[in-house]
């Protein structure tokens, strides 16, 4: 009796550590935006993550491939196929890695992009992560495979700055033409760089690796360590199955190993507490607040905006008004939005003109051209009002077989008329063009 009671006691504990184990290797799907070109992303987080409130925990950004693009909601699921998520999802993710006698947990991000993603996007999900988890700054990495790894070049490379914000980075197999720009970015920041491809990938040739890895340590300004290749002598695209297995080590560390051999120094964020919010204070002004709960060393906000997502203006500044350190609330109007989206984002700047993004909020201002047609049905004439009168206008008359019948004449800067007494009863339909922007009203003539 004693022996069966001491192996029900046994195998119950073993179920408690297979479900405690499973529930560390489990990868949560979160539907949030991360950024324009993600509508979702998978969260890994460690064991412990909530023990301590204060605790910094390193960072993985895993971005995946071309083949693994989606909505972001019933597509999230494409992510687990490859690398990081395929590891975690399966449960063969270590909980904890050793690395030169100190333990380490990471926190894993892997967004799904709807599309190739460029470095914008990229700052845009770091932004993000700092700003939602308990993120060590000192310990951010990027590692992604095919377009990923394309992107994890491209963003590295495209300004010293964004270089500097991650401690290394991984890109397999990466789809990136490296430039002397770029090359230069990521020698210059002293950026960590373990690249890896295959020798006979006729995808994505393994020239983007070695232009790249060859073009920094020929820099003028080469980082310390080298940066560091590994070509596989195999046919085919698929480097990561290789490059994320844990029992591939190079001088001692797989991967993830050697990523947590590298850091950098970051100093104390110059602004904690950071929330920012974007509505339509009318129908033609945006108003845009965010407010902060402590300042150091900051010089103030540029408010930037963008019309498609991708490139933006600075429309304002302000400047930081921290008393001793607190926090402050600050607001921007901006009285001229764009018709369609407005993209608005917040870059924080210190003192030394080191910088970084807000998410991005977006305000629609889709104003329909024409808020007036009639009478309808008409007899003698169509009136037409629109909505912006200093905006290039264009009213055409069709019939129901699409020929061209009329184009309205403009009475006054928002007024248009059409005469229809020569027009025979029957469905017509009215076109107004206010600056690309196009309505279609169908509209009777009887007399």
């Amino acid at each position: 009796m004693r022996k069966h009671l001491l192996k029900g006691v046994c195998t119950f504990i073993s179920m408690i550590i297979i479900s405690l184990n499973v529930f560390s290797q489990s990868f949560t799907p979160v539907y949030s935006s991360m950024t324009g070109f993600s509508n979702g992303y998978y969260e890994y987080l460690p064991q412990g993550y909530w023990n301590n409130p204060d605790e910094k925990f390193p960072l993985i950004i895993f971005v995946h491939g071309i083949g693994e693009c989606g909505n972001g909601t019933s597509d999230l699921g494409k992510v687990l196929v490859h690398g990081t998520p395929k590891q975690i999802n399966n449960g063969s993710f270590p909980t904890s890695f050793n690395v030169n006698g100190q333990n380490f947990k990471f926190i894993v991000l892997a967004p799904q992009f709807t599309g190739w993603a460029a470095y914008i996007q990229m700052n845009d999900v770091i932004n993000y992560a700092v700003s939602h988890y308990k993120v060590d700054l000192n310990r951010i990495y990027l590692t992604g495979l095919s377009m990923g790894g394309g992107c994890v070049w491209e963003y590295a490379g495209y300004s010293q700055e964004y270089a500097s914000r991650v401690a290394a980075i991984a890109p397999v197999c990466g789809a990136s033409s490296a430039t002397t720009d770029k090359i230069n970015h990521i020698a210059n920041s002293d950026l960590a760089v373990w690249a890896t491809h295959n020798l006979g990938d006729g995808t994505v040739g393994v020239a983007a690796t070695n232009t790249y890895v060859d073009g920094i340590n020929a820099a003028p300004n080469p980082p310390t360590p080298l940066a560091k290749k590994t070509i596989f002598p195999v046919n085919g695209h698929d480097a990561w199955s290789q490059t994320y297995n844990l029992s591939f080590k190079e001088n001692g560390y797989n991967v993830y190993e050697w990523m947590l051999t590298n850091k950098r120094n970051v100093e104390a964020l110059p602004v904690t507490g950071f929330t920012f919010s974007a509505i339509k204070a009318s129908q033609n002004t945006s108003l845009l607040k965010w407010s902060t709960l402590s300042e150091t060393a900051n010089l103030g906000f540029a408010v930037e905006k963008s019309i498609n997502g991708v490139n933006y203006t600075q429309v304002a500044f302000i400047n930081s008004s921290s008393i001793n350190g607190s926090g402050a609330v600050y607001q921007f109007i901006d009285q001229q939005p764009q018709r369609g989206k407005n993209y608005y984002r917040i870059k924080q700047v210190d003192i030394d003109n080191r910088f970084s993004y807000s998410s991005v909020k977006i305000l629609n201002f889709d104003i329909k051209p024409v808020i007036q047609i009639g009478p309808n049905p008409a007899t003698d004439f169509i009136t037409i009002k629109t909505e912006l009168g200093n905006a290039k206008t264009s009213v055409k008359l069709f019939n129901q077989q699409g020929q061209l019948l009329q184009t309205a004449a403009a009475t006054s800067q928002q007024l248009f008329k059409l005469p229809a007494s020569n027009l025979p009863n029957g469905v017509y339909y009215l076109q107004v063009n206010n600056d690309g922007n196009i309505e279609t009203q169908k509209i009777l003539i009887q007399h």
